[in-house]
């Protein structure tokens, strides 16, 4: 018999757990107090004077100002994501070199890691992200956890395409007794071309990125100009006049947006 369940709310996933409970969740950004408050004042009053530019009407220009307030929030936690993302990237590149020139040198696994532990906290500071990675592994091996276990979880909770990979062939390799070393190196060389290849389109379109925060900027210079010359605005503060503003900013915003994904271009 077919039995339908209805006003039943959906279960819940569970909640990830992690090997550490004060692990680092690099795709995830929670924004504390101090930072909320900034983003919120930066996208009420950049809302505030967007609105009395555009609109000329208080309320609309409030309005405006609480919308940008709340937006700004998930923004510059976005924007927190992919910043801290970046510099884990570099740093794992970096602790793939490490790790494999100690291999080179003779070290097994486990010295290898403590080897890279030791050149990460002279070349980083220790509160580094890499830095407290690798804390976090040599700890767990001296518990007995084992080095796939640590390398998942790192993985899991970096959001790196590359961290994920080479944590899933090192342990394939690691179990069947593969070249370690050797899938370390190729990682590492891996990431690095990648970076090399980034660093080479971001230097090609700077140009072009920058023309397109200059487009941004045009539509609020040239009103500016209009009134500090004396312009009218026939009809401004009419419903017509505030709908037509209205579809006109969404329309350039939506094209600014879509050159920015353009430009964004990752390996």
């Amino acid at each position: 018999m077919l039995s339908i369940s209805l006003g039943k709310k959906k279960d819940k996933e569970p909640k990830r757990t992690y090997l550490f409970a004060d692990s680092i969740v690099y795709t995830e950004y929670k924004v504390p107090i101090i930072e909320r408050l900034g983003c919120y004042i930066v996208g009420f009053v950049a809302g505030l004077l967007l609105g009395t530019i555009f609109y000329g009407i208080l309320p609309l220009s409030i309005a405006l100002g609480v919308g940008l307030a709340f937006a700004a929030v998930p923004l510059w936690s976005k924007y927190r994501v992919q910043q801290r993302t970046n510099v884990l990237k570099l740093q794992f590149r970096d602790m793939l070199e490490a790790v494999a020139t100690s291999i080179g040198a003779g070290q097994n696994i486990t010295e290898s890691f403590i080897s890279a532990y030791g050149d990460m906290r002279q070349q980083y500071s220790e509160d580094a992200f890499i830095v407290q990675e690798l804390g976090n592994i040599v700890g767990g091996m001296n518990n007995n956890i084992t080095i796939e276990e640590l390398l998942n979880d790192f993985a899991l909770r970096s959001g790196l395409e590359d961290a994920q990979s080479f944590a899933s062939v090192f342990e394939t390799a690691y179990r069947k007794g593969g070249n370690i070393r050797q899938v370390i190196q190729s990682t590492y060389e891996i990431i690095n071309e990648k970076m090399s290849v980034e660093l080479e389109i971001q230097t090609m379109t700077a140009s072009a990125n920058a023309e397109l925060n200059m487009m941004l900027a045009m539509p609020v210079v040239i009103i500016l100009m209009l009134r500090f010359m004396g312009g009218s605005f026939s009809g401004q503060g009419t419903l017509v006049s505030v709908m037509s503003t209205t579809v006109a900013l969404c329309i350039f915003a939506a094209a600014y947006f879509a050159g920015k994904k353009l430009m964004d271009i990752r390996m």
